[in-house]
């Protein structure tokens, strides 16, 4: 059940709640693109870093960042394209993370 939270449900609503939101607000209030970062990162950054500090500050700046760029990059050819490839990446991710982990409590 975890891995389907982790893997499927977690990149699904986090990149419809924070990059879809944020930056499509960040892009209809003609924010400048630090402030489209931001606006993407930090609220994807407070609940990783507090759920697991402080590994989780260091990966949710740096997923919180790459999602975002994700996000803004695949945008300019449509908001399918962005959603999809950002929920990919994630999914991808989390699924990485969850290997390494499955494979470090397994060998010891």
């Amino acid at each position: 059940m975890y891995f389907l939270d982790s893997v499927i449900m977690a990149p699904l609503i986090e990149t419809l709640l924070i990059q879809v939101l944020f930056i499509e607000l960040a892009l209809r209030w003609r924010l400048s693109l630090r402030y489209q970062y931001a606006l993407s990162v930090v609220p994807f950054f407070l609940p990783h870093a507090l759920r697991a500090f402080p590994y989780g500050v260091i990966s949710g700046i740096c997923m919180g960042f790459s999602l975002a760029y994700c996000y803004l990059r695949w945008r300019k050819h449509s908001r399918r394209s962005a959603f999809w490839s950002t929920v990919t990446t994630h999914a991808l991710y989390n699924a990485l993370v969850m290997a390494s982990l499955t494979a470090s409590i397994t060998i010891g």
